[in-house]
C-alpha cells in the first residue's frame, strides 16, 4: 500500500480526445481538487499552473475519466464520506461549475472508475473501503 504522504501528492490524468490529456490532483492545504489540461500546443492554465476548482474537500485525489469525446467524469470521496461526482460535457461543467451531484451518502471508501464498452456509453465505479 501507498503511504498516505504518497497518496497526497499522485495525479491522475484522463485522455478526453486525440491530443488532449487532463490531469488531476489535490491541495496539499485545502484538499480541494485541482486540473489541467493538455490541448495538443500547450498546457493549460500553465505548465506550472492549475485550475482551482473550489467548494468540496476530498478524503484522497478524485478519480478521473472520459468515456467518449471531450467528454471528462469526476468521481471522489469527500472528507465526510460523500460520493460526488461532476462532469466536463464539452461545453461546460454538470451540474454546475462549483456544484456536484451526490452519488451516495457516506462510504468509508476511495473512489475509483474505469470505462468500458457494452454497445453504451457507460462508466463502472468501484469503492474500495
Amino acid at each position: 500500500p501507498l503511504s498516505s504522504a504518497l497518496k497526497k501528492t499522485l495525479t491522475l490524468s484522463a485522455i478526453r480526445s486525440v491530443n488532449k490529456l487532463d490531469v488531476v490532483t489535490l491541495g496539499r492545504v485545502d484538499r480541494q481538487y485541482r486540473y489541467k489540461f493538455y490541448d495538443g500546443a500547450s498546457w493549460q492554465p500553465s505548465v506550472s499552473g492549475w485550475y482551482d476548482r473550489p467548494g468540496v474537500e476530498f478524503e484522497s485525489i478524485p478519480s478521473v475519466i472520459s468515456w467518449g469525446p471531450n467528454r471528462l467524469d469526476i468521481f471522489g470521496v469527500t472528507a465526510d464520506d460523500k460520493l460526488l461526482h461532476q462532469a466536463w460535457t464539452g461545453y461546460d461543467w454538470h451540474p454546475g461549475s462549483e456544484e456536484w451531484e451526490t452519488l451516495s451518502e457516506p462510504q468509508k471508501a476511495e473512489a475509483r472508475s474505469k470505462s468500458f464498452s457494452n454497445g453504451q456509453e457507460s462508466i463502472e465505479i468501484e469503492l474500495r473501503v
